[in-house]
């Protein structure tokens, strides 16, 4: 069985080593930091983690790779935990997926003005360069790497660029959304759970198993969580889903976030039955019932019989 090892559990890396361990070969990931997939939330995530690692993947946390050599035709990596305990594994192939370095050479950026770092080119929230007849998008810039992201700031330059200043957009990066291609999927939305409550007082958090979903039983595919936070004033501050479908399903999500229509206010949609975006629904319906529970709704309630 061929033996693979990879450096780095984020999106490229998790990905790869569900899909190289499904072509059979022996896969080992190697994360620096305590879990993988740090970005996202840790409660959706390690519903991902658990997955690989049933299906074969040697998931290796808070082990930082020291030096590579080449042995008998094998490369072997020296690897060290936070306890600076040293052990070794050995691969026919590595493979480093720990980020991207923007491609900013051979551009004379120095001659026109444009000031750049190793972490690319320097833009205002207007996507300006420091030369005020040039701006810069994609991920080049950042901070986001995703073909949407870069899409997205594509329109804001073009319109900067060819309008007077007073119709110029500001990016904005509040509502930005991703996926990962595994199985399960995993999207996210906003801010974790733990952003969240440092950013915002009184954060609620809503649940939704997929077994709680007729379309996913109907499926199979009743394994998942969609995860739903908002603020006391019911805006939705992140979203998080793993489970078959999960980059499709947060799209009605992120339109509700974006234009800033409270979770609650979606339980006047009518959602098409029998489909995965009843996950929203059912959400949703659980912050309705939480409302209609509490006790100024039950006096309401009440006092509305009487009249």
């Amino acid at each position: 069985r061929p033996e693979f090892a990879l450096m780095g559990g984020g999106p490229v890396g998790v990905e790869m080593a569900q899909a190289l361990n499904r072509l059979g070969v022996k896969v080992s990931l190697v994360e620096m930091r305590q879990r993988i997939l740090f970005r996202e939330d840790e409660e959706v995530s390690k519903i991902l983690e658990q997955r690989i690692k049933e299906e074969g993947v040697q998931v290796l946390t808070g082990k930082k790779a020291l030096s590579f050599s080449n042995k008998l035709g094998l490369v072997y990596c020296r690897i060290e935990n936070l306890d600076r305990k040293k052990e070794t594994i050995s691969a026919e192939r590595v493979l480093v997926a720990v980020g991207r370095r923007p491609n900013t050479e051979d551009l004379s950026l120095e001659e026109s003005g444009v000031s750049f770092t190793s972490q690319g080119v320097a833009v205002n929230s207007y996507l300006r360069t420091t030369n005020k007849n040039i701006f810069a998008c994609g991920d080049v810039v950042g901070p986001y790497l995703f073909t949407h992201v870069a899409g997205y700031q594509a329109q804001i330059c073009v319109r900067n660029a060819l309008l007077r200043r007073a119709f110029w957009r500001k990016v904005n990066y509040n509502n930005v959304a991703w996926a990962l291609f595994n199985e399960p999927e995993l999207a996210h939305l906003g801010l974790t759970e733990e952003e969240a409550r440092k950013r915002y007082k009184g954060i609620r958090v809503y649940r939704t198993a997929f077994s709680e979903c007729d379309r996913a039983l109907t499926d199979g595919v009743g394994e998942g969580l969609a995860k739903v936070i908002i603020d006391s004033r019911g805006q939705i501050r992140g979203a998080h889903i793993v489970g078959a479908g999960a980059a499709e399903v947060i799209q009605g999500l992120l339109i509700a976030a974006s234009l800033k229509i409270p979770l609650a206010k979606l339980s006047e949609a009518m959602f098409v039955y029998p489909t995965l975006s009843e996950l929203i629904k059912t959400t949703v319906t659980k912050v309705v019932l939480e409302k209609l529970s509490s006790g100024w709704m039950k006096w309401g309630l009440r006092l509305a019989k009487k009249i």
